[in-house]
């Protein structure tokens, strides 16, 4: 076809030109669609940029109402001691099982722990007795020396048994 040449376009021809044209006001709302939907994608990736800079915590979670760690062996010890066992007794059965193990009477440990208790109570027993260990008798720890210098041969033998 020359420039020169016009086209002749018949009616049918040119109403189906026309209808295959997009509307000017429909290219105008796709367009504003588009643009809302670009706006959105926008603030999203905006939002998942600062999520992935700044990792938000839970919400639901305080750190300071985070419950501590509970160790139930704290209590063994402490309901040991307030038995009246001694450190070194409460070392020795943590170390060999714990309470579970002073349960059975016939256990090594608990054989072990009541002949530390009745040899500590002994050794208490003799410890608030008079003349413990000294081979003092109780009249000579009473009396003084100069007491004795000035007393009568007869008050000395009521004092010391051992005199007569």
């Amino acid at each position: 076809m020359n420039p020169d040449e016009t086209q002749v376009v018949q009616p049918e021809q040119l109403e189906q030109e026309v209808a295959a044209v997009v509307d000017p006001l429909d290219a105008i709302e796709d367009i504003n669609e588009l643009r809302s939907k670009a706006k959105a994608l926008r603030s999203q990736a905006n939002r998942y940029k600062r999520d992935v800079k700044e990792p938000q915590k839970p919400q639901f979670i305080k750190e300071e109402s985070r419950p501590t760690s509970y160790n139930i062996l704290e209590d063994d010890v402490a309901d040991l001691l307030l038995e009246g066992n001694t450190k070194e007794e409460v070392r020795f059965i943590m170390a060999n099982g714990g309470r579970k193990a002073l349960q059975d009477p016939k256990s090594l440990v608990a054989v072990a722990i009541k002949t530390s208790r009745e040899q500590r109570n002994a050794e208490n027993a003799a410890g608030q007795t008079g003349n413990a260990g000294s081979g003092y008798v109780d009249a000579e720890r009473k009396v003084t020396i100069d007491q004795l210098k000035n007393m009568s041969v007869e008050e000395m033998r009521k004092i010391l048994p051992h005199a007569d």
